[in-house]
């Protein structure tokens, strides 16, 4: 008995003995290895990647970093260079003012516009253009905008000229009381409504159409001399700019004008043949401060009769404006002119003169003189659009034809 458990106990030790170093059972089975170039098996848990699958990490990049430079050394501001304040700057070597504002433009060598010439070069190049430098059309006709602070005269406008080369148009309406006083007319009043016009050819030759247009004198009740509406003389002309100092903003013309009697009789535009009135012209500007500029402008001629039936005079106008604020925009201005007649005409035996109204060829007018006054304002929409008004009036005790006197243009300006 006691050897048959024995036997079963020695039998049940070597069978635990055997148990204890078998493997124990596995979880998960990894499969078969493989090399990576074979396609695996696709996994238990499809969520799961072997990780012979992950990818390198990317070679490391190489920055190269740049030279070190030192920073410029300090150097303090000069305090001794003055800013040019002026609102009419010098213009470069390279370059010239485009106009008053103080803007340049790169100089044009090859534009007649540019060109600076004598008289004689300046005909020739005129009727033959390219003989000197090639010419630019657009240059010829296109107005001087060097001096485009200056504004043109108001009162006076068939006679009182602008220096500068200009192209322009510029309707005209003028209304003036005749003095009861006059022995001629006895009151009544006088109008003109008509234009001037300007063509420019190069920065100093310039041809003016200065008065084309009806003349109306409506004479007071009774008046021996009888009034009526009719085409007025022709006034025209050629001006050249010989001054033109861009720097000292000073410019100088001469020029003449021709009195052509094509008009009617009955408002006395038809007097004899022929006048001749050789002017000179000057402007400066000056007195510039931040409150602005004045602009001085003056026209003196002489009108020649080519026949004893027109009368002759002597005449000169000045004009002062105030630049506002150097704004080239706003200009009230006061004007002044004086006539002297020198030898009286022998049309009309009427004792009265008519200014640059109307030549008369009146007797016994030779010696007596007309001094006028007047006051107005200018204003520029643009340069190339402005209006302008004046109220003139006699300043002297003889007053012929003007008792007083209302002026209004336009100008459209190239």
């Amino acid at each position: 008995m006691l050897r048959s458990l024995f036997g079963v106990a020695t039998i049940g030790l070597i069978f635990g003995l055997a148990g204890a170093s078998a493997e124990p059972p596995r979880a998960v089975s990894l499969g078969c290895p493989r090399p990576l170039s074979a396609a695996p098996e696709a996994p238990v848990d499809a969520d799961v990647l072997p990780a012979a699958f992950e990818p390198d990490p990317p070679p490391a990049i190489k920055v190269i970093a740049p030279a070190y430079d030192s920073p410029a050394p300090f150097s303090p501001p000069d305090f001794n260079i003055q800013p040019n304040t002026s609102r009419y700057p010098a213009p470069p070597a390279d370059s010239f003012p485009d106009n008053g504002y103080g803007v340049t433009r790169p100089k044009k060598k090859e534009s007649g516009f540019l060109h600076r010439t004598n008289f004689g070069e300046e005909i020739g190049e005129f009727f033959n253009p390219g003989t000197g430098v090639e010419k630019n059309w657009r240059s010829w006709f296109q107005s001087d905008h060097c001096f485009d602070y200056f504004i043109s005269p108001v009162s006076n406008s068939f006679l009182f000229e602008d220096p500068r080369a200009l192209t322009e148009v510029r309707p005209i309406f003028m209304i003036q009381a005749i003095p009861n006083s006059n022995p001629a007319f006895l009151g009544g009043n006088a109008e003109f409504f008509g234009l001037q016009a300007r063509l420019a050819i190069g920065e100093r030759f310039s041809l003016t159409l200065n008065k084309l247009g009806w003349t109306a004198i409506n004479s007071g009740s009774g008046a021996p001399a009888p009034g009526g509406v009719a085409f007025s003389e022709l006034q025209m002309g050629a001006k050249y700019t010989f001054l033109r100092a861009v720097d000292a903003r000073m410019i100088g013309a001469a020029g003449v004008l021709f009195h052509l009697p094509v008009g009617g009789p009955s408002v006395y535009q038809d007097t004899g043949s022929l006048s001749i009135v050789p002017y000179f012209s000057f402007g400066k500007n000056f007195f510039e401060t931040r409150f602005g500029s004045l602009n001085f402008l003056n026209t003196t001629g002489y009108s020649f009769a080519t026949d004893s039936f027109r009368t002759d005079y002597f005449y000169s106008s000045f004009h002062l404006d105030w630049d506002i604020a150097n704004l080239h925009r706003y200009y009230p201005l006061i004007e002044f002119s004086w006539f002297q007649y020198i030898r009286s005409g022998t049309a009309q035996p009427l004792g009265t003169e008519g200014r640059d109204l109307a030549n008369i060829g009146s007797t016994d007018v030779g010696g007596r003189a007309n001094f006028h006054g007047a006051v107005g304002m200018r204003y520029k929409f643009s340069e190339a659009s402005q209006v302008g008004f004046a109220f003139e009036y006699p300043l002297s005790g003889r007053r012929d034809m003007l008792n007083y006197r209302f002026t209004i243009d336009f100008i459209w300006r190239y």
